[in-house]
């Protein structure tokens, strides 16, 4: 619109080219008004008695998939996730990990598994949500989000339905008569919006990745709303870009149209609590 006013008044000073340039001012101005009105009456953020803890970590596009490193990224997101203060460890603690931060080994390995247990085990009651890379027949993967609870097994287990073109699944990949192409499996898609409930007393509906930026496409239709959207991804690949702020003002946006706050944890990317004003909380920057 910015540019749209410059070419009118470059154009010619015309009355009609005022007049449309002082209408985009204008259209600015009541959207800045309304919007300072709407927040100067909005009700304080308030989600249930429950403590919410972002743990994002922010490991490298380079480094995430490197076998060396993957058991050190499973501890360090363990590590984070034990109770800050012993305040903390008494209240119900829903703890969020970002999209694929472990693969499914991590929770159905019994070795392993006593690491989620140990860490739970500080907190009265708490449970992770977290994205987690499955293994399915046939070779294939689900790009999921898990909660683990205090036994340290996996359950709402919900698998990303609006999968990335080229990237987890190939268009048209059974008539492609190229080998290397036939012989990517990508990953299986989900059923579609869910609502999960949680032994904290609350209820969320996941998002994976960019499935956040499809509006009115989150959750399942004719059912209760939950009490907030997590919103989990790995922003590694866009490190150095716009895209991290990009997909995060995205996100504001979901929680304004649904009227439903938004958790969201990014590796490398922006998280916070975004309440259904649009308004950061436990805000913790993309590094």
């Amino acid at each position: 619109w910015s540019g749209l006013a410059g070419f009118f008044f470059i154009a010619g000073r015309s009355r009609a080219s005022w007049l449309v340039c002082v209408g985009i001012v204008a259209s600015f101005a009541v959207v800045i008004v309304f919007g300072q009105q709407r927040l100067s009456g909005a009700a304080d953020y308030t989600l249930p008695d429950v403590n919410i803890k972002l743990v994002p970590e922010h490991i490298t596009q380079e480094d995430k998939w490197d076998r060396s490193l993957m058991f050190n990224h499973f501890i360090g997101y363990i590590q984070d996730s034990y109770p800050a203060n012993p305040a903390e460890a008494k209240r119900p603690t829903l703890i969020i990990w970002p999209e694929t931060a472990v693969v499914d080994w991590s929770y159905e390995d019994a070795g392993l598994r006593g690491h989620f247990q140990k860490m739970l085990s500080q907190y009265d009651q708490a449970v992770v949500l977290t994205g987690a890379l499955r293994s399915l027949p046939e070779n294939a993967h689900g790009n999921s989000l898990v909660m683990i609870g205090a036994d340290g097994k996996a359950s709402n287990i919900y698998d990303k339905s609006h999968l990335v073109p080229f990237g987890e699944y190939i268009p048209f990949q059974d008539i492609i008569p190229l080998p290397a192409v036939n012989r990517f499996s990508g990953f299986v898609a989900g059923n579609g919006p869910e609502i999960f409930n949680t032994p904290l007393g609350v209820s969320y509906a996941p998002a994976i990745c960019y499935e956040i930026i499809f509006p009115h496409s989150l959750l399942p239709r004719g059912q209760r709303r939950p009490d907030f959207i997590v919103n989990v991804t790995n922003d590694a690949w866009y490190t150095g870009s716009a895209g991290p702020d990009q997909h995060y003002v995205q996100v504001v946006y979901r929680a304004i149209e649904y009227g439903i706050p938004v958790i969201r944890v990014a590796n490398k990317g922006h998280s916070a609590v975004i309440d259904l004003y649009g308004r950061s909380h436990q805000f913790i920057p993309a590094e």
